[in-house]
């Protein structure tokens, strides 16, 4: 909404929001996918040994139609249980998932896996772990106002260099990336910080930021019945790769290896 009322030019997040504006009509495009595999365990309060168990059991979820949604619905199905025998609530973000599970008022809930891992398992069970398979999903975008693109090409382009430059640098400086996080998140569990920055720095992130159809085709189909226009949109329709391709070009992502 804020990049959308201009109050900001460009954003890091999920490619189904971005999906949704667009499907709205919102002049809005990814240009990079920086991480294009669901970050997400699906856990349980109790040990599950057959998927038939699941049914009729509650799922913590963000919001319907979001990726949580259907990560949730996902991860069901590669463990053989059927998702629509569960009952998905609304519940709201990660803390607020943790904090139903914990009272007992869900059995299962999606889960960042870098909270989880960073808290060493919290005590759930991991019912299918997204981080270890080989689905494609967009799970991080850098997306920004077409019109910006078109008039600050430069600025764009200088945006999407410095994440990489970003990552980069976290991938070959532990110390330093681990005393950064624990400033900026007030914290000094630097055990669990070491955890998360193994995770965050070579599990999540893709060497170049392309989107790819597979991980754009289940994004999208994943949204059919809460945005029927949104699932009806193609790739081409979402994101502008033209940035990443140039940047190939120049052998900017060639750099880092040298």
């Amino acid at each position: 909404q804020a990049l959308l009322g201009a109050d900001i030019h460009a954003g890091y997040a999920g490619a189904t929001p971005v999906a949704a504006a667009v499907a709205r009509g919102g002049q809005v495009a990814i240009v990079a996918v920086p991480a294009n595999r669901m970050g997400y365990l699906l856990v349980t309060r109790e040990p599950i040994k057959d998927p038939r168990e699941l049914s009729g059991k509650k799922f913590a979820i963000s919001s319907f139609g979001g990726s949580s949604e259907i990560a949730t619905r996902l991860g069901l199905e590669k463990v053989g249980a059927d998702p629509n025998k569960v009952v998905m609530l609304q519940v709201g973000g990660s803390p607020d998932r943790i904090a139903a599970l914990r009272r007992g008022s869900v059995d299962g809930s999606i889960l960042s896996a870098n909270e989880v891992i960073g808290a060493g398992g919290m005590g759930f069970y991991t019912l299918f772990d997204f981080t270890k398979s080989d689905l494609e999903y967009p799970y991080n975008v850098l997306y920004v106002v077409k019109q910006f693109a078109a008039e600050k090409r430069q600025a764009t382009t200088a945006m999407v260099k410095s994440f990489m430059r970003g990552l980069w640098f976290m991938q070959d400086n532990e110390t330093d990336s681990v005393k950064i996080s624990a400033r900026w998140l007030k914290t000094n569990d630097i055990e669990s910080l070491k955890r998360q920055w193994k995770y965050v720095a070579f599990d999540l992130h893709q060497e170049i930021p392309y989107p790819t159809q597979a991980g754009f085709k289940l994004a999208l189909s994943g949204m059919a019945q809460t945005n029927p226009k949104a699932a009806a949109l193609r790739m081409d329709e979402v994101t502008d790769q033209s940035i990443i391709t140039d940047l190939v070009k120049q052998g900017f992502f060639k750099r880092h290896k040298q």
